[in-house]
């Protein structure tokens, strides 16, 4: 049996050519929705305008570091991650560009970047907390 969300709630935002950014009210909504509702989603879709290379070539959608660190904060905190590993509710980023839509998660570059050299320092702490010394062999 296919899975229907019901939609109770539309706000938009308008911006300009160069950016736009979420209202307070936005952000109340979206973290009452989150986090008072025990099932809540979020659906967010941000259209991109005309740029230069939608000239040259029929792209699809390309997230700025800004889309994606916005979908990171609301996606990639510990109580979202529960939510979403239980199926009780997540948060859709949609980006709209040259006539085309698609959804992206990844965070941006400076995040992974930044994951993987936490997870190295943790291996290399891990390592040094060995008390064995290195023995040679006479």
């Amino acid at each position: 049996m296919a899975k229907y969300n019901q939609v109770d709630c539309v706000h938009r935002v308008a911006g300009n050519a160069g950016s736009v950014m979420m209202t307070d009210k936005i952000s109340e909504f979206i973290d009452n929705r989150l986090f008072k509702d025990a099932k809540g989603e979020v659906l967010i879709f941000h259209n991109h305008p005309q740029w230069f290379l939608n000239a040259v070539i029929d792209n699809l959608p390309i997230a700025s570091s800004t889309d994606r660190n916005t979908v990171f904060n609301l996606k990639f905190n510990s109580f979202q991650i529960l939510k979403r590993l239980f199926g009780n509710g997540d948060v859709k980023f949609y980006l709209g560009e040259n006539g085309f839509v698609q959804e992206f998660t990844l965070p941006p570059c400076e995040r992974i970047i930044e994951l993987f050299s936490l997870l190295n320092s943790q291996q290399i702490t891990f390592s040094n907390r060995s008390n064995k010394q290195p023995t040679t062999n006479n």
